[in-house]
């Protein structure tokens, strides 16, 4: 009984001390859901270099596109910087992780040999009026699709 006690806590312990890949500001914040937005600033890393793949500013500015795209459907994409309730700046990293296939199956149809095995995502937002910040998320998502030769089931 002693053992599974001991477990027990250990389990809860190790629980507790365990970050989340995702973080809120704690501080409670009220944004109107008629509020706009204007992206101040936006910074994307690209990793994992490959010919086949899109070149670094291509990916920032589609991203940066689709960003844009998804406020303008909701309504919430400011006409101006000065004209938005709120400004976002946004950091984010985009990581490809290429896989060496070292010959085999692969190699007869990827000619270097390479395939994507998957793509991580991380991003954080800083949201700002008035040149102070309100409010801040991030979260790190890893191991998104392909997941390599065969695939995320």
């Amino acid at each position: 009984m002693r053992v599974f006690a001991i477990f027990l806590a250990l389990c809860l312990m190790a629980g507790c001390a365990s970050k989340p890949d995702y973080y809120v500001s704690a501080t409670p914040v009220t944004i109107p859901k008629t509020a706009t937005f204007w992206i101040d600033t936006f910074d994307v890393e690209v990793v994992g270099k490959n010919d086949r793949f899109l070149p670094d500013e291509k990916v920032r500015e589609q991203l940066h596109t689709d960003l844009i795209g998804r406020l303008l459907e909701d309504n919430r994409y400011a006409s101006s910087k000065e004209a938005a309730d709120y400004l976002l700046d946004v950091n984010s990293v985009y990581a490809r992780r290429i896989q060496d296939t070292q010959g085999g199956f692969m190699s007869k149809i990827v000619a270097d040999g390479t395939l994507l095995a998957s793509v991580d995502f991380s991003y954080q937002v800083k949201v700002k009026k008035a040149g102070a910040e309100v409010l801040h998320f991030a979260q790190a998502r890893q191991g998104l699709m392909p997941g390599g030769a065969i695939g995320q089931f």
